[in-house]
Parts: C-alpha cells; sequence; structure tokens
C-alpha cells in the first residue's frame, strides 16, 4: 500500500521514519511538494520499473520498424548500396 503525505505538514524526524520505511521495509510514499506529488520508493522497485520502460521502449521501436517494412516504399539499404555503385 502506499502512503501519502504532505511535505508542508512533516517534519524532519517524521521524514526519517518514513525515508527508514522505504529503505528498510519496502514501503511506497506519496510526496505532495507544492501541488507536485513525487513518489519515494526502494530501489529494487526502482529498477523494476525502469526495466519494464526499456522493454516497452523496445516493443514500441519493434511495431515501427514492422510499420516500416510493411510500406511499399520501403528499400532495403543493400539494394540501395548496390544500386548506387
Amino acid at each position: 500500500m502506499t502512503r501519502f503525505i504532505r511535505l508542508e505538514q512533516c517534519k524532519d524526524e517524521q521524514f526519517h521514519k518514513i525515508l527508514g520505511a522505504v529503505a528498510h521495509k519496502g514501503e511506497r510514499v506519496l510526496v505532495e511538494f507544492k501541488g507536485i506529488k513525487l513518489a519515494i520508493i526502494p530501489s529494487d522497485d526502482l529498477a523494476l520499473l525502469e526495466k519494464l520502460e526499456e522493454e516497452a521502449l523496445d516493443r514500441m521501436d519493434a511495431l515501427d520498424a514492422e510499420e516500416v517494412l510493411r510500406d511499399p516504399k520501403w528499400v532495403p539499404w543493400e539494394q540501395v548500396k548496390r544500386q548506387s555503385k
């Protein structure tokens, strides 16, 4: 479960405890600072998020490449090189 706090209402020692809960218990915290929401998450969660993001970008690249290959105007680079000689 994600905890929510407003930073303006949080005392330094409370914030220290919150960071400890993230670091040692794996808790997730959503912090609101001047109307902007920020997430404090364990580094394992960040690593997973980055891996998922990279996989999603790879899938998008693959879909883009498939779309280009279906384009009837697409010419393979090897063919272009041969024609330019």
